[in-house]
């Protein structure tokens, strides 16, 4: 009888112990879920709902692997497997494709600006690029910023980012990676 109260007790311990590990890598898997990036959303009203869905990443370097290798096959098909570990210098760098959406009436003349915001490795100046759009139709819609070429040579890779969708002068959605703006 005493080795059984004595197995139930550590069978209790190490089901403690296990439910708490769990949770701890249930929690983890939460926190990189979310990933390095912060959203914050302001009231759209009338006009419909706007967000930002998710800001991609995609580099090219000199050595290619997995898009690299299909990127290069599909811009240079007469490249020779032996060239194929080699892009061009106007190739190389990063493209940052942001995906936002709409739900809502189609509207017209409308303010509806997209702002691309980023610094680069090591620098201090924040750049800006600017989308406009007169014409709003509900569903996803597409933004491709290119950080390629001399740019790319002359600065290196971006390493913070924000985009902010705004209607006139109204904030209606932001996606900025984590250490945007903090010094």
């Amino acid at each position: 009888m005493p080795y059984t109260i004595q197995f139930l007790n550590l069978y209790r311990e190490i089901m403690k112990r296990i439910t708490a590990l769990i949770t701890i890598f249930l929690l983890m898997c939460t926190i990189m879920a979310g990933g390095c990036a912060t959203t914050k959303t302001a009231g759209s009203g009338i006009i419909g709902k706007f967000r930002i869905v998710k800001v991609n990443r995609f580099l090219r370097m000199k050595s290619l692997r997995g898009e690299g290798f299909m990127e290069a096959a599909r811009n240079q098909p007469n490249i020779t497997d032996f060239q194929s570990g080699i892009i061009p210098f106007e190739d190389r760098g990063e493209e940052f494709v942001v995906t936002w959406r709409y739900d809502g009436k189609p509207i017209e003349n409308v303010p509806v600006k997209l702002y691309f915001d980023y610094t680069y490795l090591r620098q201090p100046q924040i750049y800006r690029v600017e989308e406009s759009y007169s014409v709003i139709i509900p569903g996803r819609h597409i933004f491709k910023f290119r950080n390629f070429g001399d740019d790319y040579a002359q600065n290196g890779q971006i390493e913070d980012w924000r985009v902010t969708l705004f209607y006139g002068d109204k904030l209606l959605h932001e996606k900025k990676s984590v250490f945007f703006g903090k010094d």
